[in-house]
């Protein structure tokens, strides 16, 4: 509920932020959004 607070996310970004912080896994993703967010290991991704 903080990470989606403080960083106005949806929750399905919420859900896999979470998922990926407690795992420690990098994230692949095309929001742009998420990379940013600080902790979170994240890499933009254009899909074609």
């Amino acid at each position: 509920m903080q990470l989606r607070q403080t960083h106005k996310l949806k929750i399905p970004d919420a859900i896999i932020c979470a998922i990926t912080l407690v795992n420690n896994a990098t994230l692949l993703t095309n929001n742009k959004q998420l990379p940013k967010l600080p902790k979170l290991h994240a890499k933009s991704m254009a899909i074609k």
